[in-house]
């Protein structure tokens, strides 16, 4: 999945908080998972990387302290952070524009302390094969994004402990994904494949019309439909050289040795080199 530009923010109808999810057994599981969300935060970022995703370059966006400008960073305001079981979202209120960013693409993450307090720093690939590929240092620095989210701090909790959370949550998320993107090509080799199934593409898998069972699969309630024969495996016939199938024994080759010593040795012992 590409990093995607929305333009309408992620409703929380959509999603089931993660304590919720965590308390009980859901009913199902085809509800996305909100592990956390951040509101209101900062973006501190490169100026000359603000415009590889268009939601950090709002018009009015502070320049920042002496700090900031003598580093050339700029620092954009009321963005919205969706960390959920699919993806990561950012959402700049103001501007009312967002960009949903695949797991895979989110090569590194750690919590930093910068000008503005404590944080978490993020970098970005805007690749979108950088899961294929084993060096990210094959490319170029402009096609890496790297930010810098400063949460707000609250009553409850510092900048320093939500940086936390979200370092956690992000670290739980993306590591489902890595693990489920390196399964994919290690289970294609165990699958179990019927007649008719697509091996090309992504496309679904395709089963035969009237192929009995729930699916194509064998259980304990369908197995009478299926009829199991032993196939005799016709192997390719090969003629083989002269000599194939020959085996000398060691007592023939002995003798030979002796002969040879008697007729051409004139009384002589050959000696046959062992290894």
């Amino acid at each position: 999945m590409p990093l995607t530009i929305i333009r309408s923010p992620p409703s929380a109808d959509s999603y089931e908080p993660l304590s919720s999810f965590q308390a009980a057994t859901p009913a199902s599981f085809s509800t996305p998972v909100l592990h956390h969300h951040e509101v209101n935060a900062k973006v501190l970022l490169s100026r000359d990387q603000a415009s590889l995703i268009p939601i950090f370059l709002p018009a009015d966006s502070k320049q920042g302290d002496a700090d900031t400008e003598s580093t050339d960073e700029i620092i954009v305001d009321g963005i919205d952070l969706w960390v959920t079981n699919e993806n990561l979202i950012f959402f700049n209120t103001p501007l009312s524009v967002g960009a949903v960013i695949p797991y895979l693409s989110l090569t590194l993450h750690a919590v930093t302390t910068a000008s503005l307090g404590t944080g978490l720093y993020l970098q970005i690939s805007l690749t979108p094969d950088i899961s294929t590929t084993s060096n990210a240092d094959n490319y170029d620095d402009e096609e890496l994004l790297e930010l810098t989210l400063i949460p707000t701090g609250t009553e409850d909790k510092t900048q320093k402990q939500i940086s936390d959370i979200i370092f956690k949550e992000l670290s739980v998320c993306t590591s489902l994904h890595s693990a489920a993107s390196g399964s994919e090509d290690e289970d294609d080799g165990d699958r179990i494949m019927f007649e008719g199934d697509n091996e090309e593409g992504d496309a679904p898998y395709a089963r035969l019309e009237g192929f009995p069972g729930e699916g194509g699969w064998i259980t304990a309630e369908n197995v009478d439909q299926f009829r199991f024969e032993d196939v005799d495996v016709e192997v390719p016939f090969t003629i083989l050289g002269p000599g194939a199938g020959v085996v000398r024994q060691r007592e023939d080759e002995e003798e030979e040795v002796e002969e040879e010593g008697e007729e051409g040795g004139k009384g002589e012992t050959k000696w046959r080199r062992t290894e």
